[in-house]
């Protein structure tokens, strides 16, 4: 922080204040529908999904409730390892802003005081994790400790 000009008693006061940021952003992670059971009978059970439609969030969505279009997947046909891409989808973005001021206070050479405020994720914004893809029996689990959304078109 700047020095300021100041008499001895309101400089001791106004100058010597350190101010820190963190500022932490990171773009949208992959993330790949699978199966969720062992559809290709190979033993190892990471199949990926069958893509029956548009992926794409349908518009006027939200993405809480909906993270992607869950009707555009089902589980891999018996024997196939699915249609789906590997890391096909992207999760949602990171943005972080962290703060913190400090200043110390030295009354003689062996006693100080510091005065310290800090302040985590300012803009108080949600960061969520990757939804938890996985398509089983009758639902597909969306957005992990948000919802699971259910839909009938598996059989």
């Amino acid at each position: 922080m700047p020095r300021f000009n100041v008499k001895k008693a309101s400089g001791y006061l106004v100058n010597g204040w350190q101010f820190n940021a963190i500022v932490t952003l990171d773009s949208a992670l992959p993330f790949t529908v699978l199966s969720g059971t062992d559809r290709s009978l190979s033993g190892i059970g990471n199949d990926y999904a069958d893509v029956v439609g548009n992926p794409a969030r349908p518009p006027g969505v939200s993405s809480i409730q909906e993270y992607f279009n869950t009707a555009a997947f089902t589980p891999a046909a018996t024997g196939t390892f699915g249609t789906a891409g590997r890391n096909d989808l992207r999760g949602p973005n990171y943005f972080d802003i962290d703060l913190s001021i400090f200043k110390d206070f030295n009354f003689t050479e062996r006693w100080c005081l510091q005065f310290c405020s800090e302040a985590f994720n300012v803009e108080n914004r949600t960061n969520l994790q990757n939804p938890t893809a996985t398509c089983r029996r009758a639902l597909l689990a969306v957005s992990q400790r948000l919802t699971i959304r259910a839909f009938s078109s598996l059989r």
